[in-house]
């Protein structure tokens, strides 16, 4: 059970830094698809 949250917390930290990632690069070079988000 420890292992498992451990896991989920990781999981939804790396999510955020992604999220974080994409929407910087997305700001910075803005591209057709990046309206549809």
């Amino acid at each position: 059970m420890h292992n498992s949250f451990m896991s989920d917390v990781s999981h939804k930290f790396s999510l955020a830094w992604l999220d974080k990632i994409v929407t910087v690069v997305t700001s910075k070079t803005p591209k057709p698809f990046s309206a549809g988000r």
